[in-house]
């Protein structure tokens, strides 16, 4: 691995303030803000140990049992129990159709997501009970808060968990926490907090652990070391924000890899820059990147590569950019929305919806500079459209 020792500066945002603007489309584009109630209309258990391979399978009313009687299955806000004998094994991507569900898991319940699968948890998720076991083999995103009292936290083969707001265990139960193999990884950007004793990491998993980070026993909080950010700076200038560091010295260091995001979880590649192999001597790097229609918070990291492939992350750092000028328009029709991008590319474009809450859809791409969002999947309330076309990025709000 490469050292690095770079020239000091004032960090001018504070880490606190950096982890309160990470949920990237939020309350700041509001003057106001439309009351929005979180209220489970139904609560169903799977009917036995349940496969969900399509949303077919989702949508069949066999699958489930409505714990207030009658038949149907698990909707937007609705609430999913496990229990003894009824498992989730779930192996879609839910979040193209429901953008969130409660989780609840009773003594002995268990819940798998499988490779192909994607869950979006509303508010907190607890376990507690007895014997309960939660496999993330795709994707689990937990809106708020994972409190692990009892049970067994699995997360392998390419599987990613993230805790928006913080995760803690406590020593009143048992059970264990195993994260493993090289694509996986559990992401928490509260605090992270074990009082029983420590996950058991294989393999390299990503590890990344935004606020404080405390467990009984030592080690797992060392993969998660904070990275002084020190000559790296990115200061904005009109329609353009400037991104600089420097180096006192490299060693074994093959070349940079510059990011950007606007939610610390997806990055964007914007630049690879050659480094200077061994250098004893002060080196200077820039880059300016041009960004259109923007009125928040962007987020940038260095990727450091060794002639060896190993790599080190430093940042992210973050900035501010105005809204520059109007290159996105949403035109209302009957039950959908036309969107319309005037900037002549040739690129893919990728978009998604927030909601006021920070509720997100998946992301999906299309080819035309024109398309169309049907009414059915916008969050109810308040809605941000997030459009990324190469290295431009627009929003936009759709009442």
């Amino acid at each position: 691995m490469s050292r690095l020792f770079f020239i000091p500066f004032i960090v001018w945002e504070s880490e606190m303030k950096m982890r309160q603007t990470m949920k990237c489309i939020k309350l700041f584009f509001f003057l106001t803000i439309l009351p929005i109630f979180n209220i489970t209309a139904a609560s169903y258990y799977p009917n036995g140990v349940v496969t969900i391979n399509s949303y077919t399978d989702w949508q069949n009313v066999a699958n489930w049992i409505n714990a207030d009687g009658g038949t149907g299955y698990p909707s937007d806000t609705d609430k999913v129990i496990l229990s003894n004998a009824k498992e989730l094994r779930l192996n879609d991507d839910i979040t193209t159709h429901i953008s969130g569900v409660y989780l609840e898991f009773e003594a002995d319940g268990r819940c798998s997501i499988l490779e192909q699968g994607k869950l979006f948890v509303l508010d907190n998720l607890l376990l507690q009970n007895s014997n309960v076991q939660l496999e993330v083999y795709g994707y689990l995103e937990i809106e708020n808060n994972l409190q692990l009292d009892n049970g067994n936290l699995l997360i392998k083969n390419g599987g990613e968990l993230i805790v928006n707001n913080h995760f803690t265990r406590s020593d009143i139960g048992s059970g264990q926490i195993n994260i493993e193999h090289d694509e996986s990884a559990f992401r928490v950007y509260g605090d992270f907090t074990d009082d029983h004793y420590r996950p058991s990491v294989t393999n390299n998993p990503t590890i990344d652990i935004q606020g404080a980070c405390y467990t009984k026993a030592g080690g797992f909080c060392d993969l998660n070391l904070p990275v002084e950010l020190v000559s790296f700076t990115a200061e904005a200038n009109h329609k353009n924000i400037y991104i600089e560091w420097s180096t006192a010295q490299e060693i074994n260091n093959d070349f940079f890899i510059l990011q950007r995001s606007i939610d610390k979880r997806d990055w964007f590649d914007l630049s690879r820059i050659k480094g200077a192999g061994n250098s004893n001597q002060t080196n200077y790097y820039e880059y300016i990147d041009e960004i259109k229609s923007l009125n928040n918070n962007v987020y940038y990291r260095l990727l450091q590569v060794d002639f060896d492939g190993s790599t080190t992350v430093y940042g992210p750092l973050a900035t501010r950019v105005n809204n520059i000028e109007e290159n996105l328009k949403i035109l209302s029709r009957e039950n959908s929305y036309q969107v319309i991008i005037q900037v002549e590319s040739d690129e893919m474009i990728r978009y998604c919806l927030f909601s006021s809450t920070g509720k997100q859809t998946i992301f999906r791409e299309v080819e035309s500079n024109s398309f169309i969002i049907e009414s059915k999947f916008l969050f109810e309330g308040i809605n941000i459209l997030f459009v990324q076309q190469g290295h431009k990025i627009f929003l936009k709000k759709i009442m």
